[in-house]
């Protein structure tokens, strides 16, 4: 894109910057899903008995999340046997609760976290053992599964109300790829990228948007041919831009480094920091049908600054001026 510009490219195109959609937490441990997150991260101290005993080890650390939020509205209530806590607060207006409330819900075994994220394969298997007994002539009998797991609590990091995020490095300026990451209080960030960091692909983010104006491509010119003023932009424009964060931003660990240490062990927080530092390990970028786009922006006639002081002048000495006797 350079300063020579034909007449073709000339002719300035509407362009309005669409905001966030499809965008939230994806929270899922198919064996699809976590096997091609093991590809993409290449961290191989991420075994199954290591994320238990690496869970037992966080329990102070996600105690203590607990105590923070409690002390920014968050309240304790009933927990189940299973559970080392649960928190709720009410939801917002115009969201659909049965009773009201949002609830944080934190498991004490972390194979919780895996069972509720895998409960889409689960109806699907149910689903398929109905059919199958349909197709066997047996009506009465029903799917494997048993009400006591169809009723167990559910510990997805997906309510929209709770979970948000947001772009990192969104500026038409800026000059870096841009990365979406969490948007929520401390302790619920402290939670979640902890959770990604011992089971990498389960709990995912994503931020979906459309003309999306790529890295440092925007060049804009001031027009004034008279008329009303305008500027003039000019960018590399992608019609859908879509990113994945799999593991927390590397700034997460590093404010957390000496609990992370207690809590993976020294070598593998290491190398979940050096991972996590690695956008192509980290975090997925996926950008199609980029084109150059031309579009204007009126500016705002200003006052002038000399009028503007006398006319306020006139209006304060009439204000002051005395009554006649």
């Amino acid at each position: 894109m350079g300063k020579n510009k034909n007449k073709k490219e000339e002719q300035p195109t509407e362009f309005v910057k669409a905001g966030p959609s499809d965008c939230g937490v994806i929270f899922d441990a198919s064996d699809a899903t976590i096997e091609d997150a093991k590809k993409q991260i290449r961290l191989e101290h991420i075994t199954k008995p290591w994320t238990r005993d690496a869970w037992e080890k966080a329990k102070p650390f996600v105690l203590e999340q607990r105590q923070k939020l409690e002390g920014s509205g968050w309240s304790s209530t009933d927990a189940a046997r299973t559970e080392l806590y649960v928190l709720r607060r009410n939801a917002p207006h115009g969201s659909f609760t049965e009773d009201g409330f949002m609830y944080v819900r934190v498991p004490k075994k972390f194979i919780d976290f895996s069972r509720s994220s895998s409960k889409a394969d689960d109806d699907a298997a149910g689903a398929k053992a109905d059919d199958a007994a349909a197709d066997d002539g047996d009506k009465k009998k029903k799917s494997t599964r048993s009400k006591k797991k169809e009723n167990a609590p559910s510990y997805e990091m997906t309510n929209e109300f709770i979970w948000k995020v947001k772009v990192d490095g969104d500026s038409d300026e800026s000059a870096r790829d841009p990365s979406v990451i969490l948007d929520v209080a401390e302790p619920l960030e402290n939670l979640f990228y902890l959770v990604q960091c011992l089971a990498p692909g389960m709990a995912r983010l994503q931020y979906n948007r459309k003309d999306a104006i790529q890295p440092g491509t925007k060049q804009s010119d001031l027009r004034d041919d008279g008329d009303a003023p305008t500027m003039r932009h000019r960018a590399m424009v992608a019609a859908s831009e879509k990113m994945t964060r799999t593991l927390p931003p590397a700034f997460w660990l590093k404010k957390n480094a000496e609990e992370l240490k207690k809590i993976f062990g020294a070598e593998a927080f290491e190398a979940t920091m050096h991972a996590a530092e690695d956008p192509q390990r980290a975090t997925t970028r996926d950008v199609k049908n980029v084109q150059e786009k031309v579009w204007e922006e009126k500016i705002a006639a200003k006052t002038d600054d000399k009028k503007a002081k006398k006319d306020k002048a006139a209006k304060a000495s009439q204000a002051v001026e005395p009554a006649v006797a």
